[in-house]
């Protein structure tokens, strides 16, 4: 069972994610653009949607949400850790 994250550490988190956003957004964007993959009908994300939708998941995490995702896009917090994840997924809806 995961402990409550207190608010001061969810601020000091957020705030030191902000400051890797941009770097990581340009390099996800690249592989984005590689993989020619797509965010719904408006093509292959530029760099400023990218850091657009990681900034909006990291003002969404909370002490009860501590992990948000979109289109392979992860920021998630823990006790002890905290980052930025890419992950390439193959999704099957029924």
């Amino acid at each position: 069972m995961s402990k409550k994250i207190s608010i001061q550490r969810l601020i000091n988190v957020k705030d030191a994610l902000r400051e890797k956003v941009p770097d990581f957004a340009l390099k996800v964007q690249h592989v984005y653009q590689l993989l020619e993959w797509e965010w719904h009908d408006r093509g292959v994300p530029t760099v400023q949607e990218v850091r657009d939708v990681l900034y909006g998941h990291i003002r969404d995490l909370d002490t009860k949400r501590m992990s948000m995702s979109s289109g392979g896009l992860c920021v998630w917090i823990t006790e002890n850790e905290a980052g930025m994840d890419f992950t390439i997924a193959e999704n099957i809806y029924d």
